[in-house]
């Protein structure tokens, strides 16, 4: 009986005390705080990250996660590429599908290719020279 007792308010304590950190994490999100931006000054844009599906041994399905971020020195580029994110997102989703779809499970990504790939659907979508894309991390689900 004791035990009993005692898991309850052990529960009770695990939902007062989880509930009391979501209510103090969210509350800056719920006041609708601006993201907080990673850095690189005014001319740097980070983007969302990239999630693209690969193949993994047996026919089962893996990803590849890619941060990345632009940048432009001249102001009226930052703002046209922050007015076509969607564009960019979708560009760049419909350029490196192709390239996950003939990995070989286990291979070794070439980043210089995704990069020259990214670089190459920016500078369409964009329509002009002077954003440059820069990759942060690239994660693989290879197990």
């Amino acid at each position: 009986m004791y035990y009993f007792i005692s898991m309850m308010i052990r529960r009770k304590l695990i939902k007062q005390g989880l509930f009391g950190v979501i209510a103090l994490t969210a509350g800056p999100v719920m006041a609708g705080a601006p993201p907080k931006k990673k850095g690189g000054g005014s001319a740097y844009t980070q983007l969302p990250m990239l999630l693209i599906t690969t193949h993994k041994h047996g026919g089962r399905r893996g990803n590849v996660a890619i941060e990345l971020g632009v940048y432009a020195e001249d102001k009226k580029l930052t703002d046209q590429v922050k007015l076509y994110q969607p564009r960019l997102m979708d560009a760049y989703l419909s350029a490196l599908n192709g390239y996950a779809q003939t990995l070989k499970p286990n291979t070794v990504i070439n980043t210089d290719y995704v990069q020259a790939e990214l670089q190459k659907a920016t500078d369409t979508v964009i329509g002009k020279k002077g954003v440059k894309v820069l990759l942060g991390t690239i994660i693989v689900n290879a197990g």
